[in-house]
């Protein structure tokens, strides 16, 4: 048996390093081939820049407060205390109708009444004022300073003072005589025997004796107007005041008779009432005693007769709204009125008391002369 040529060592290594090799190098190949069959899509790495350095914000100053606009100035307020008191009367213009006026500074409603007597019917008429300023109630005159049986007729007083309402006043310079002050100026400080009615610029009323009176207190008090008839018709409380027969003859209390008188409820607010009379079938005219009860129920503190009979007289808007029983109304020597105007200063001569008062055998003979005037 022939024996095979052994296969040198040397050459078995390298076979072996060989195939090693083989086997490594196509496990790789297949691994190379295998990622590039399931390779994803590639990343891209944004190329590296320097971050630009940011720009500093603008610092904002804070801004100045502003003051605030100034607020307009109210505007002040020219009312006078009774334009506010008793605003719901007064009207932004004039307003004038049949029986009412008013305006910023004065409201005057006139109404009529009726009401049975034991005597027959009664008719009077009442006016319910409301003044913004005392300057809007005046005294008219018919001569000034007053001269006996000077007179004059109510509308043309009425008229010279543009008045609004008016009304008979106390017959100063033709019958009792005593005390007159008109619109602030005091004509005669004489004293006479019936009772006053004083009325002072802080729109107070008051009724008194003339005893009660005293010219120096009044004009420290600023008196305003002062008329002498009478007699009061009130009590200090409102009540209806028993008249003595010492103020006027009894007749004169109970008679019915056409009527003039003044109410007050507080200052700023008035009335006036004229009552017709002596005419059957339309009205008998008023007693003092109704007169005085009207007031009272009307809610009056104060209420003064003046002048009455053929001197009883209204005249509103310039007409003549009473009806008086004569054919002619009578001239009078004074007057009550309201008047609506921008309140001035009225300048009138002021005589010595002595030059003003009327002389007392000049009111003697006036009452001799002229028919007799019922209270």
């Amino acid at each position: 048996m022939k024996h095979r040529k052994r296969f040198p060592l040397w050459a078995a290594i390298v076979l072996d390093i060989v195939a090693a090799a083989a086997l490594v190098g196509g496990w790789f190949l297949a691994r190379i081939v295998s990622d590039s069959m399931h390779q994803e899509e590639p990343i891209i790495v944004a190329e590296h820049r320097t971050a630009p350095v940011p720009t500093p914000a603008a610092v904002v100053q804070p801004a100045e407060e502003e003051a605030p606009p100034d607020e307009p100035e109210a505007t002040p307020d020219l009312r006078s205390e009774w334009q506010i008191r008793f605003a719901e009367h007064f009207t932004p213009e004039v307003i004038r109708t049949e029986d009412s006026y008013s305006s910023p500074n004065l409201s005057v409603t006139v109404t009529h009444h009726t009401y049975e007597s034991e005597k027959g019917p009664v008719a009077y008429h009442l006016a319910d004022i409301y003044i913004g300023n005392i300057d809007c109630f005046r005294s008219g005159l018919a001569a000034t300073p007053p001269r006996f049986r000077m007179s004059a007729s109510l509308q043309k007083m009425a008229e010279d003072q543009n008045a609004v309402v008016a009304v008979n006043g106390d017959f100063c310079s033709y019958s009792y005589g005593g005390v007159a002050v008109r619109n602030g100026v005091v004509w005669s400080k004489v004293r006479g025997s019936v009772d006053l009615c004083v009325l002072y610029r802080d729109g107070t009323m008051e009724t008194m004796l003339p005893r009660e009176f005293d010219v120096t207190t009044a004009v420290e008090r600023d008196v305003w107007q002062v008329w002498s008839f009478g007699p009061a018709l009130l009590n200090a409380d409102g009540t209806p005041r028993e008249i003595p027969y010492s103020s006027v003859p009894e007749i004169h209390i109970t008679g019915r008779n056409p009527r003039t008188a003044i109410g007050y409820y507080e200052p700023g607010h008035y009335c006036f009432l004229v009552a017709d009379g002596r005419q059957m079938g339309y009205s008998v005219g008023m007693t003092l005693q109704e007169m005085s009860g009207i007031f009272s129920d009307l809610g009056c503190m104060a209420a003064f007769n003046l002048d009455g009979g053929g001197s009883s007289m209204m005249v509103f808007q310039g007409e003549l709204i009473s009806q008086i029983y004569s054919k002619v109304p009578r001239n009078l020597s004074d007057c009550v009125l309201v008047t609506d105007f921008d309140p001035t200063p009225v300048i009138e001569e002021e005589l010595p008391a002595e030059e003003g008062a009327l002389p007392a055998q000049e009111q003697t003979g006036a009452l001799e002369a002229e028919e007799e005037e019922t209270p």
